[in-house]
């Protein structure tokens, strides 16, 4: 009776496993290796995944415009609620941050990011991150520039763009307007639903930091 238990809640569990994963659409699948194996400015050798695999403890200055602080709070919110099993918390002390959010003028980043520099000439919004090399992000910096860019809207928007790149979705595209990766001109203040699976299936517990194209492919088709 014992083993016939044992093995009844075996059954249970696996079965309980197997209908709790995520299951994802395909459009999402293919918009994910679009948007996550590789980066915007990187080259070929990009093209593994990268993530993180610690909490994100973000450090924001304190010139930071209260409406920012606000937007920030709403972002992180629901970014918490699609990735698993990390989350990203705001830290009052700068030395215990992994993640830096800069705002104001490119020259104060640029101190922060030097190579970062030719890059501002064409951009209001930026972020870097540094992987180590198997592919776990472990610290990085998101920039807005809220001197050069006035529309609060539009601050909003980038800060949204930036802070959902630098978990590890770094490519854009120009597939869907509505979506917050969008490469084209964007005020989009909420992320699409396709854009939901893309950060959902990055932080799946499937999908390994350090894969290619092919092997993360494999992946997707199973799951």
């Amino acid at each position: 009776m014992r083993t016939i238990l044992l093995s009844l809640i075996l059954f249970f569990y696996l079965h309980l496993g197997e209908t709790s994963a995520q299951k994802y659409s395909e459009e999402a699948k293919s918009y994910f290796k679009e948007i996550a194996l590789g980066s915007e400015y990187g080259n070929s050798q990009d093209k593994i995944i990268r993530k993180w695999v610690d909490d994100i403890q973000l450090f924001i200055p304190k010139n930071t415009p209260s409406y920012l602080k606000t937007e920030l709070s709403i972002i992180i919110n629901e970014l918490n609620a699609l990735i698993t099993p990390i989350k990203i918390y705001l830290t009052n002390q700068e030395s215990n941050a992994n993640l830096r959010l800069y705002v104001g003028t490119a020259e104060e980043y640029i101190k922060a990011e030097p190579r970062a520099k030719k890059l501002l000439t064409n951009n209001l919004g930026l972020f870097y991150v540094y992987p180590n090399q198997k592919g776990e992000i472990k610290k990085g910096t998101v920039f807005l520039d809220t001197i050069r860019l006035k529309a609060k809207d539009t601050q909003k928007h980038l800060l949204r763009e930036e802070l959902t790149q630098a978990l590890g979705l770094m490519n854009d595209s120009e597939k869907y307007p509505d979506s917050i990766f969008y490469q084209k001109w964007s005020r989009t203040n909420a992320f699409s639903p396709l854009d939901k699976e893309v950060i959902q299936i990055l932080y799946d517990y499937r999908i390994k930091v350090g894969l290619n194209l092919i092997k993360t492919s494999i992946i997707l088709n199973e799951i």
